[in-house]
């Protein structure tokens, strides 16, 4: 399964489960805050990649099949969108919207 991921329904990130060294996990539970730094910025680094041509296809047409209908003059403004993919189909997601400067949310 793949979590896909964007802000402005362009640029799609696959998000990526980060395991922790029992030595990244000691430094956490350390309170040594410069070496905290370290490993966020490790997990950071490790947690996003750009997705897949195929996987963005799945994701956009999701988006596509999912998005609000407006009306005449809606006005649309994307948040970000979530979708989990599983054997090359869009299994879920949630579109996180404003129309006309109301929040919605668009399950799937």
């Amino acid at each position: 399964m793949k979590n896909l991921h964007t802000d402005d329904g362009q640029l799609w990130k696959e998000l990526k489960q980060v395991t922790l060294t029992p030595e990244q996990t000691a430094v956490l539970e350390s309170g040594n805050s410069d070496k905290i730094s370290q490993v966020m910025d490790f997990v950071r680094d490790n947690s996003m990649t750009d997705a897949s041509d195929s996987d963005v296809s799945v994701a956009n047409a999701a988006y596509e099949a999912n998005k609000p209908v407006l009306k005449e003059k809606d006005v649309y403004q994307l948040i970000a969108i979530d979708v989990t993919i599983a054997d090359n189909t869009a299994k879920s997601g949630i579109i996180n919207c404003r129309i006309n400067d109301e929040h919605q949310q668009v399950r799937f």
